[in-house]
């Protein structure tokens, strides 16, 4: 085995015995050096004379778990002692996979209810979720768990749960940063700038608050090029499963993951390739079964989407732009790429190499696709992947205490996306009117995101169109609501200058309380141990889908478990009334009867109450009581739907509570 030193490596090691005793007579050189690790390599470098290799190798090894373990835990400490919770699984993406998991968790199955966000919708009634399904599957472990722990520590505490899955993930990524590293020759001092890099110097640190994939794709993707390094065949098969996987948690990888398998190429070892195949074939064979089961072909979940943004303006955007520019986001990026454009050149190119193809797929992938910015996400989310590739280069480029002062800008830069949630920011700038487009221009969007107004004219939500806009740097709104949360300055946003009529309209439930609330520092455990009406409660949304789902495809037995489940958990007026749909559903008129008279006064008198108790009088054919209690609903609230219901006859009113607020 060849131990490496700060600033030295060591040669192979050979057969001694005790009568042995070797001293180091020199120091070995400063490990934090600025000149370019190479250069110092070598045994005149290190001061040992050959004979004395084999003894200093296990004290070197020794320093270099020092060195990568150290850095690890202090990562995976920040990651938790910064953890938002709050809002945690809010966005739509989020909700979606989330959604998917418990479907999975609770009943085996994949569908969600029907709702007017992003899904793909079936002809039972229901939906499924558009995304891949890694990011459903692993987050059916804190799925599972969540109902026990939420009996013990309260409705809502499981979002402590689903955040810790994904601290896990982030500082994942950052150990294979530091393997990669070590596998590009970087000193032990290069392996903690790689690992800290990827966990509080890149976007990443904010991905550990969010339930989307991009920790996990960067897990999967930089282990199966850590896995392929070693060109076994037993290696390989971990390589190929883990690349099928990334595949499986998003399809684009079908691009990017064999990128990741290339040093089975590098010359070719085709036992290791053909295990690498089989590997594969399991998570592809998943892929293919899911795609099916789901949409009924391959390739369908994004099929509103295109790959119609040009890619040249995307590259420089995702490169260096004002508002999502990597670069701004990650500044190790130069070293990065000094360091791939060195290594490529030499021993090291079997890592370098698949290094630079995997980000350099991403980009141009992500710079070719509509939503090239990613819509949502600190940060340019779709390079995210890329970034344990990327601090592993700058950790071997040699260039250590830049690399160490890097480091620590980009922790400056991301700490306003971890102590600022970009939830609440994406939500405080979606509360402003949509911006009206162009035909042209609604040909490279998503049907699903453009509204069609009377006149004609369209519109699509402002977040979709405003990342070429400086006005809404994230980075300029994001210090903008650190300072302004919890103060009267909510109503004016810096981008008001520019664009006078995107005044926020107010952001409603626990997210709008939580910009409401002054700035407190976010943590793990912080649901766990004392839940407020600023958490977002995301585990059991997911529950409540599950049961509008039941009462939509015709299982009202399940409705009604599952809503019974949630109101003993987490009483309120909204769970009240879905238990009670369940029992309308299940026509069991007398439990409902006697359900709603022992709700507290609060509750009975909601207007979510009252949709459920019209629609139960018009199953009962008493079309008086079921129009006068819709009519008092009507007063209470703004719901078309209902307000369309009471001109109409009863024959011809939604049929469910889900189709009368939908």
């Amino acid at each position: 085995m060849a131990g490496r030193g700060p600033g030295s490596t060591v040669g192979p090691a050979f057969t001694t015995d005790a009568r042995h005793r070797f001293v180091i007579i020199s120091s070995v050189t400063s490990a934090t050096s600025d000149e370019p690790s190479a250069a110092r390599s070598g045994c005149a470098a290190s001061g040992l004379h050959p004979i004395h290799r084999s003894a200093a190798s296990s004290g070197i090894l020794r320093r270099v778990n020092r060195w990568f373990w150290g850095s690890l835990l202090v990562a995976f400490v920040i990651l938790a002692g910064t953890a938002e919770e709050r809002t945690f699984g809010m966005i739509t993406d989020e909700e979606s996979v989330l959604r998917t998991a418990v479907s999975m968790a609770e009943f085996r199955e994949v569908g969600i209810a029907r709702s007017p966000n992003f899904v793909v919708k079936r002809a039972a009634g229901d939906a499924v979720s558009p995304y891949g399904m890694g990011q459903a599957l692993v987050e059916i472990l804190p799925a599972s768990a969540a109902l026990a722990w939420e009996r013990r520590f309260g409705a809502g505490s499981s979002q402590t749960l689903f955040v810790l899955l994904q601290i896990l993930l982030v500082t994942a990524a950052a150990a294979g940063a530091g393997l990669l590293a070590r596998e590009l020759g970087a000193p032990p001092a290069g392996e903690a700038v790689a690992v800290l890099g990827t966990a509080v110097g890149s976007p990443l640190w904010a991905y550990a608050s969010s339930g989307y994939s991009e920790p996990l794709q960067a897990v999967a993707l930089v282990f199966a090029l850590l896995f392929a390094l070693r060109r076994t065949p037993r290696a390989a098969l971990a390589a190929g499963l883990l690349a099928g996987f990334a595949a499986l948690t998003k399809p684009t990888n079908l691009a990017v993951a064999p990128l990741a398998l290339l040093p089975l190429l590098m010359p070719p070892v085709w036992r290791a390739v053909a295990a690498a195949a089989a590997g594969a074939a399991l998570p592809l064979a998943a892929f293919l079964g899911f795609e099916v089961a789901r949409f009924g072909r391959p390739f369908a979940g994004y099929s509103e989407g295109h790959f119609s943004h040009s890619v040249p303006d995307g590259l420089w955007r995702l490169l260096v732009g004002p508002n999502k520019g990597l670069l701004l986001y990650f500044p190790l990026l130069v070293l990065a790429i000094l360091g791939l454009a060195k290594l490529t050149r030499t021993e090291r190119r079997s890592a370098a190499i698949p290094s630079a193809a995997v980000f350099g797929a991403l980009l141009v992938i992500a710079s070719a696709w509509w939503a090239w910015d990613g819509t949502v996400g600190w940060g340019p989310r779709f390079l995210v992947p890329a970034i344990p590739f990327l601090a592993a280069a700058a950790g071997a480029s040699g260039w250590l205490r830049t690399g160490a002062a890097l480091v620590l800008a980009g922790l400056s830069v991301n700490a306003l996306g971890v102590f600022q949630s970009e939830g609440a920011a994406f939500a405080y700038l979606s509360s402003t009117p949509g911006l009206e487009i162009s035909a042209e221009e609604a040909k490279r969007l998503p049907l699903s995101y453009i509204e069609k107004r009377p006149d004609g004219s369209l519109r699509v939500p402002r977040n979709l169109t405003v990342a070429k806009d400086a006005a809404y740097s994230p980075l300029r709104v994001h210090a903008f609501l650190l300072a302004a949360r919890g103060t009267d300055r909510l109503a004016s946003p810096p981008w008001l200058a520019s664009h006078p009529e995107a005044v926020p309209a107010g952001v409603p439930g626990p997210v709008g309380a939580f910009l409401k609330t002054p700035r407190h520092w976010p943590h793990l455990f912080a649901a766990t141990r004392r839940m407020d009406g600023t958490f977002h409660k995301a585990w059991n949304g997911a529950l409540a889908d599950q049961a509008i789902r039941a009462v939509d495809i015709g299982e009202p037995a399940r409705a009604v478990a599952v809503s019974t489940r949630l109101y003993d958990l987490s009483s309120a007026p909204y769970t009240a009334a879905l238990r009670a749909e369940a029992l309308r559903s299940a026509r069991q008129f007398r439990e409902l009867v006697d359900f709603v008279a022992g709700l507290p006064a609060g509750y009975r008198g909601s207007p979510i109450l009252g949709i459920v108790q019209a629609l139960a009088a018009r199953d009962l054919g008493d079309e008086e009581s079921a129009r006068r209690i819709l009519s008092a609903v009507a007063r209470a609230m703004k719901n078309p739907r209902v307000e369309r219901a009471l001109a109409a006859p009863l024959s011809e009113w939604p049929p469910t509570l889900h189709a009368m607020t939908e």
